[in-house]
C-alpha cells in the first residue's frame, strides 16, 4: 500500500499498521512473512502502511473510531509509541474497549521484551488462543521545541538527559546497526559529548531537590536501548513508576562502570544512582534538557511524568507460550 488508509475486509476487526522505515527498512522487508504468519494464526486483518511521523497515531485513532477492535503496530518502540498515542484524544480514551497489539520489527524491541512478545508469541497473541491483558501507561507533559506545552503517553520508558542525547546520536547514523549495537554506539557518542545539568525534581508530594545530574530515567518496563536492564524489578501493570536519578559522574565512570552495569542490571548499587518508585515526578530545568520517550524525541524539560494505571488493553500470548524475559 502507499500509505492511504484503505481497509477492505468488512469483517476484519484488526488493523495492522506497518512502519516501512522501522529498523532501517527491516519492518517492510519482513512484512510478507509477517502477513503469512498472521494468516496462519487465524487472524483476519486489514493493513495500512505509514508515510511519515504521526501517521500511525492518526490511523490508529481513526480505525478505533471506525469500530476496529485491535490495532497492531509492526515496527520498533517508536512505532508502538505512535500507535499507543492513537488510543487517546487528550486524556480521554478513543475507544475504551480497543486493544493494542505489537509485532516487533524495528531496531530496539524493548517493549516486546517486557511483554514477552518474542518469536511466535506475537502471532499467538493475536490469534484465537490469545488473551487480553491490561498495562499501565505513563502520561508526560513537557515543553515542545517551539516553547508550547505538549502531552504524550508512553508504555516503556522515558528520560531527561543522556537518553535524549543518545536518541539524537542514534538518528545521525548508527540505527542501521541494529538495537543492541546501535544503542551502545550512540550511547558512547552521547556520553563523550555530554554535560551534566542542574535539574530540580519532585517525587510525588516530596520536597523539591536540586542536583547536578547526568539523567533522570522514568520507566514503566524493564528494558531500554535494545536490552539494557534499566529497571530489573519493574512491573508494567503495578500502578507504579520505576525511575532513577543519575547524579553527575565522570565520562570515564559512565563509560567503563555504569554503562556496562546497566546492561547487566547491576547499576542500582552505584553510589551516584538514586532509585525511586512513585506515581509522579516533576522535573524543572534552567536550560534545555532533551526528553526522549520510547526512542522518540518530542521536546524537553520542564516535564511531568505521571502513571496512568490499567490504561491500555493489550493482546498477549497464552500464558504457557510467553518466553522467559
Amino acid at each position: 500500500m502507499n500509505g492511504a488508509l484503505s481497509w477492505s475486509s468488512a469483517n476484519a476487526r484488526t488493523l495492522v499498521i506497518v512502519n516501512p522505515a522501522a529498523g532501517y527498512g527491516r519492518a517492510l522487508r519482513r512484512w510478507p512473512s509477517i502477513a503469512r504468519a498472521l494468516v496462519a494464526a487465524g487472524v483476519r486483518f486489514d493493513t495500512v502502511v505509514t508515510d511519515g511521523p504521526g501517521d500511525a497515531t492518526a490511523y490508529a485513532r481513526r480505525a478505533l473510531r471506525s469500530g476496529f477492535e485491535t490495532i497492531v503496530a509492526v515496527g520498533g518502540d517508536g512505532t508502538a509509541n505512535e500507535v499507543v498515542n492513537g488510543f487517546f484524544e487528550g486524556e480521554e480514551p478513543v475507544a475504551p474497549r480497543g486493544r493494542f497489539g505489537l509485532i516487533p520489527a524495528g531496531s530496539g524491541g524493548d517493549l516486546a521484551r517486557t511483554l514477552g512478545l518474542r518469536g511466535n508469541a506475537p502471532y499467538r497473541a493475536l490469534g484465537p488462543e490469545g488473551r487480553t491483558g491490561v498495562i499501565d501507561l505513563v502520561r508526560v507533559r513537557y515543553t515542545t521545541f517551539d516553547g508550547q506545552r505538549g502531552m504524550r503517553y508512553f508504555a516503556n520508558s522515558g528520560d531527561l538527559g543522556i537518553g535524549g542525547e543518545t536518541v539524537a546520536a542514534l538518528r545521525t547514523g548508527t540505527k542501521w546497526l541494529g538495537g543492541f549495537i546501535a544503542y551502545l554506539v550512540a550511547a558512547v557518542r552521547a556520553i563523550l559529548h555530554h554535560r551534566a545539568r542542574t535539574l530540580t525534581y519532585r517525587i510525588d508530594d516530596g520536597p523539591p531537590t536540586s542536583e547536578l545530574v547526568d539523567t533522570i530515567f522514568v520507566t514503566n518496563g524493564r528494558f531500554i536501548g535494545g536490552g539494557m536492564r534499566l529497571a530489573p524489578a519493574a512491573v508494567i501493570d503495578d500502578g507504579i513508576l520505576d525511575g532513577l536519578v543519575l547524579r553527575r559522574v565522570s565520562r570515564i565512570e559512565l563509560l567503563l562502570r555504569l554503562l556496562p552495569a546497566i546492561y547487566r542490571g547491576a547499576h542500582l548499587r552505584h553510589p551516584a544512582v538514586k532509585y525511586f518508585r512513585a506515581r509522579r515526578i516533576r522535573v524543572e530545568a534552567d536550560e534545555p534538557v532533551l526528553l526522549q520517550i520510547d526512542g522518540e524525541q518530542p521536546g524537553m524539560a520542564p516535564a511531568e511524568f505521571e502513571i496512568v494505571p490499567a490504561a491500555l488493553r493489550i493482546a498477549l500470548p497464552p500464558a504457557e507460550a510467553t518466553p522467559a524475559r
